[in-house]
């Protein structure tokens, strides 16, 4: 694993908590719906700075999935 990809995956779990995290939606749809934002507006979506979002690199789905997996304070119902 890269180091941008590494500050990808820190940025992705911020943007899922802060913006997408809610009672009805599965992990996987979260996801879903986390790559179809970046896929439209690219990168700079999930970047908490304004304008470039810097040198971030997109991981796989697998590699976020697990990155939520091993969080400490994800409260799953």
């Amino acid at each position: 694993m890269d180091v941008n990809q590494t500050n990808s995956i820190a940025f992705m779990l911020r943007y899922i908590m802060e913006n997408l995290v809610d009672d009805r939606t599965s992990l996987s749809e979260t996801l879903d719906i986390l790559y179809n934002i970046i896929s439209q507006e690219g990168l700079e979506a999930i970047s908490p700075y304004t304008g470039h979002p810097g040198n971030l690199v997109l991981p796989r789905k697998q590699e976020v999935a697990a990155a939520l997996n091993r969080y400490r304070y994800l409260k799953v119902k």
